[in-house]
C-alpha cells in the first residue's frame, strides 16, 4: 500500500467505498444499546472521569486533589472517552494550584495520541475544532516534586473561547433496541415515534438474507467475465431512480450499469409490476455457469440486503423494557446551554427533541408544558423575534431572563416568577378544576358530572303531580260541557234532515235549542 501518511492496510477495491465479495463490508444500522446524554455547557462529568494511575485522586469542591502513591516521576489519569461532533469547536479549560513545582497538562486524545493539550503552567485553556471522526478522550499528565497539587474547575464546552466555569449537570439514558434495526436509504427512513400515548415502530426499510433458497433465473446478459441473474420479488419499492438497496458483498448499481458493465454488482430493480433483485457475478466464483451455480455460491456466501419496502408498516411497540426507556426520554431535563449527545452501538441514531420539561435558570426551577421548546439565545429583549412560534422559549443574554412566546407576545419568566404557570390549565391536565367565573375554562369531567346531575323525565309517572293536573276529568273542566249536553255535527245534521216539516233553532243564553215540527204539530 502507498500512502501519504501512515495507516492500517486496506485492500484496493476499485477506488470507491464499496463492498466486494472478497472484502465484504458490514451495513451500519441503528441497533443494540444506544446512549443519550444531556448536559449543560460543561460537557465533562469529572465525577465519572478521573482514575489516577500511580497516584491517588480525590474529588473535593470541584477540584481533583492529586496525592503521590508511588515514586513515579510521571503520572497520569486513565483516558475518559468523549463524544465530539465533527465540525464543532470546543474549548477545554482548567485551573491548577500547586504547593510546589509541577508540570501538569490536560490532553485531548485522538485515536490514542495527544491531539490538543493545555500546559497548565503556561495557559488555562485550549480551543480546537474537530476535523474528523475518531476516538476522542481526555487525559491528565503530571510530573512533580511536591504533593499534593490540585486540578480546579475542569471544563469542556462547545465554544470558541473559555467562558465562566459551571459545574457539570446532565443525565445519561439508555435505549436498548433489542432486535429492532433502524435504517435509512436516501430519503427513506425507519423511526420510532409516539402517537396518542402509544409508541410505534415505522419501517420503510426491509431486510432479507439471500442464501440460495430463492428462485434465480439466468438473465441472458452474459459478458466476458460475469454472468447476470434475477430473482422476482413483490415486496420491494418499484422506484428505478434510486439505488434502493444496501448490502454487504456487492457494489449497488442502477439498471443501465447492471446491463452493460462487466463487473460484479447488485441491484433492486422495479418497472411497473416487475420487481426483482439482480446480481452480476464473476464466472470464476460459480461451480457451474447457471442458476444452480449461483444458488450454490449464495448458500456458502449469504448476502444481506436492506431494501425499500413497497408498503411501509407501523407496528405498536409492546416490549415493556423498551417502552420504559422510551418514556424516560420524555422526562429528559434540559439546562441552560443544553447539549444532547447520542452514541450508538453500530451507527449514531438521529433524534428529534421538540420540547422540554424542565429548565433551571440561576437555580430557579421552571416547569414547562410539553408544547414548549428551546431556541437560541438573543442578546437583548429587543432581539426577540416577532415571527416566533407559540411555545418557543429563549434566554435574553444581557439579563439572563427567560421569555416564552404565548402565540401573541413574549412573556417574561424571571427569578420573581412573573409568569405564574399555575394560572394555566394544561391540555393534559389530570387534576380537579372547578370554574368560578362565567368565562373560566371547564374540564371535561366537570361538565360530565354537571350534566349527569340533571334528571330529564321520560315518563309521566316520573313527574311530581303537585297540582293534581293529571287526574282532572272532563266533568271538572268548568269551561267545557260534558258529552251528554252536546251534539256532534252528525247528530245536528240528523236532526235538521229528519224529515219534519219545520225546524226551529233558538239560542237561549249560551244554549242552542233545535226544535223540529211535523205536519201534525211539533
Amino acid at each position: 500500500m502507498i500512502s501519504a501518511v501512515g495507516g492500517d492496510y486496506e485492500p484496493y477495491i476499485g477506488g470507491i467505498p464499496a463492498p466486494n465479495p472478497n472484502y465484504p463490508q458490514d451495513v451500519c444500522v441503528v441497533k443494540g444499546n444506544n446512549n443519550i446524554m444531556t448536559s449543560n455547557k460543561n460537557l465533562l462529568d469529572i465525577n465519572a472521569w478521573f482514575t489516577a494511575v500511580g497516584a491517588v485522586a480525590t474529588l473535593e469542591d470541584n477540584a481533583y486533589i492529586i496525592s503521590q502513591q508511588s515514586n513515579f516521576g510521571h503520572l497520569y489519569s486513565d483516558p475518559y472517552p468523549l463524544s465530539l461532533e465533527v465540525g464543532k469547536t470546543y474549548t477545554i479549560s482548567c485551573k491548577e494550584y500547586v504547593q510546589t513545582s509541577t508540570n501538569p497538562r490536560i490532553a485531548i486524545m485522538k485515536d490514542g495520541r495527544v491531539y490538543k493539550e493545555i500546559r497548565l503552567n503556561h495557559s488555562e485553556s485550549q480551543t480546537f475544532t474537530v476535523e474528523a471522526d475518531a476516538l476522542y478522550a481526555i487525559r491528565a499528565d503530571y510530573s512533580t516534586s511536591g504533593w499534593p497539587f490540585y486540578l480546579n474547575e475542569i471544563m469542556l464546552e462547545q465554544n470558541d473561547e473559555k467562558s465562566n466555569y459551571v459545574i457539570h449537570q446532565g443525565q445519561n439514558l439508555s435505549l436498548n433496541l433489542g432486535l429492532i434495526e433502524l435504517c435509512k436509504i436516501d430519503t427513506y427512513q425507519d423511526k420510532i415515534y409516539k402517537q396518542n400515548d402509544t409508541w410505534y415502530l415505522h419501517k420503510e426499510i426491509g431486510k432479507v438474507v439471500l442464501d440460495g433458497s430463492e428462485t434465480w433465473i439466468n438473465d441472458n446478459k452474459t459478458l466476458d467475465n460475469t454472468m447476470a441473474f434475477y430473482s422476482l420479488v413483490d415486496y420491494i419499492n418499484s422506484s428505478t431512480s434510486l439505488k434502493t438497496t444496501l448490502e454487504d458483498k456487492f457494489t449497488t448499481e442502477i439498471h443501465d450499469t447492471y446491463v452493460g458493465t462487466d463487473k460484479e454488482m447488485f441491484e433492486a430493480y422495479g418497472s411497473g409490476a416487475t420487481k426483482a433483485f439482480n446480481i452480476r457475478i464473476n464466472k470464476n466464483r460459480l461451480s457451474s455457469l447457471d442458476a444452480v451455480g449461483l444458488k450454490t455460491w449464495l448458500s456458502n456466501n449469504n448476502v444481506t440486503v436492506y431494501y425499500i419496502k413497497a408498503v411501509p408498516t407501523d407496528t405498536e411497540i409492546e416490549d415493556p423494557t423498551l417502552l420504559a426507556q422510551l418514556n424516560a426520554l420524555e422526562q429528559i431535563t434540559q439546562y441552560k446551554h443544553t447539549y444532547i449527545t447520542i452514541t450508538g452501538a453500530d451507527l449514531t441514531p438521529e433524534a428529534d427533541f421538540t420540547y422540554i420539561d424542565n429548565v433551571v435558570i440561576n437555580n430557579t426551577d421552571l416547569v414547562l408544558g410539553k408544547d414548549t421548546y428551546w431556541n437560541d439565545e438573543v442578546p437583548t429583549q429587543q432581539d426577540l423575534p416577532s415571527n416566533a412560534q407559540e411555545g418557543e422559549i429563549r434566554i435574553v443574554q444581557d439579563t439572563e431572563n427567560v421569555y416564552i412566546y404565548n402565540g401573541i407576545k413574549w412573556v417574561p419568566f424571571d427569578k420573581s416568577s412573573e409568569v405564574d404557570l399555575s394560572n394555566y390549565l394544561a391540555k393534559d391536565n389530570t387534576t380537579a378544576w372547578i370554574p368560578t367565573g362565567p368565562f373560566n375554562p371547564s374540564t371535561k369531567k366537570y361538565v360530565d358530572d354537571s350534566v349527569s346531575g340533571i334528571h330529564v323525565p321520560t315518563k309521566t309517572s316520573q313527574l311530581q303531580n303537585d297540582s293534581n293536573f293529571v287526574n282532572k276529568n272532563a266533568n271538572d273542566l268548568t269551561n267545557y260541557y260534558p258529552k251528554s249536553n252536546t251534539y256532534t255535527k252528525a247528530e245536528v245534521d240528523a236532526l235538521i234532515h229528519s224529515g219534519g216539516t219545520g225546524v226551529q233553532v233558538v239560542v237561549v243564553g249560551d244554549t242552542l235549542v233545535i226544535t223540529t215540527t211535523s205536519s201534525g204539530g211539533e
